[in-house]
């Protein structure tokens, strides 16, 4: 092989090796780019999500507390449907935060105190239909905080399979 064509050789394998280089470090660069915007991502959105689900719970909860405490010896039937009111603009925000689960679940809540509001401002009300709702209502509060626990758990590594 003359001197002439090792060089063009040469300098051509220099060429591809630097267009691979060029290549693989654009590619890393964009998958960096990529995971640190996912990352930034569910930041926000976990923060915004605790918020949600927090103002949930603790008005779902101060209903519940309100029922527990004898709603209608202690307080006035108003107060829990006061109470209810207040976790009507609380709903709005956990459902919207998602996922579908807990919106689903939210909403079950909210049917369930709603139901029990009624109930309360009832004079003439069936308390086994009261204790049924608020059985399934509670139990609905506390598997909702379960699953909450578990959506800000979430760091976004997980692949979920098909």
């Amino acid at each position: 092989m003359d001197a002439g064509l090792a060089a063009v050789l040469g300098a051509l394998a220099g060429a591809v090796a630097t267009v691979a280089a060029t290549l693989v470090t654009g590619r890393m660069s964009r998958d960096q780019a990529e995971f640190a915007a996912k990352v930034e991502h569910v930041r926000q959105r976990r923060e915004g999500r605790e918020l949600a689900y927090r103002g949930f719970v603790s008005a779902a909860t101060k209903v519940r507390d309100l029922y527990l405490g004898e709603v209608w010896g202690e307080q006035t039937p108003e107060g829990f449907v006061a109470a209810v009111s207040e976790l009507e603009d609380r709903w709005l925000d956990a459902t919207l935060a998602g996922p579908s689960d807990l919106a689903e679940l939210a909403t079950m809540i909210r049917r369930g105190l709603q139901q029990m509001s009624h109930l309360a401002a009832d004079p003439v009300r069936s308390e086994d239909l009261v204790m049924e709702v608020a059985r399934e209502t509670f139990a609905g509060i506390d598997r909702f905080t379960a699953r909450a626990r578990q959506v800000l758990d979430d760091d976004g590594t997980r692949v979920e399979s098909s």
